[in-house]
């Protein structure tokens, strides 16, 4: 999706200098390309474990204090994710109800917005995963 976004890009952008000729709805293409990526990218983080967290008192924290500490962030995250996956999905559902589309292009929004939603409970449900590995882990 990314290199999709660069190259669109690129030639909207040759193409709008040199040409004076941009590619004809290329920011709605980019706009549903950088959500679908955004999106796309949420579950590997969330598998990863790479989100962004601040770490003010951990070192400080016992090792048992640590995993339980890990278990409640993994948990609230995938609380979170699940309440985002609901009003994301409903929001698609309007969209689908209301057939919004793209201006130029009239590409149809309700499936970003499923997709979008799908990615969001994936990374929910990894999430209570990512939970469940470390009580599982304290326990061995």
């Amino acid at each position: 999706m990314l290199l999709r976004m660069m190259g669109l890009t690129f030639v909207d952008v040759l193409g709008r200098y040199l040409l004076n000729a941009p590619v004809p709805g290329a920011f709605e293409v980019t706009e549903i390309l950088m959500a679908s990526l955004i999106f796309a990218g949420l579950p590997l983080v969330t598998r990863s474990g790479e989100h962004v967290s601040v770490n003010l008192f951990i070192q400080r924290l016992s090792p048992r204090a640590l995993r339980t500490q890990q278990i409640l962030t993994s948990l609230t995250m995938a609380a979170v994710l699940v309440v985002m996956t609901w009003r994301v999905w409903v929001k698609a559902e309007e969209m689908a109800e209301y057939g919004d589309e793209t201006a130029y292009l009239l590409i149809p929004l309700a499936p970003v917005g499923y997709l979008s939603a799908a990615l969001i409970g994936i990374s929910a449900a990894l999430a209570v995963l990512q939970a469940w590995r470390i009580l599982r882990r304290s326990f061995s």
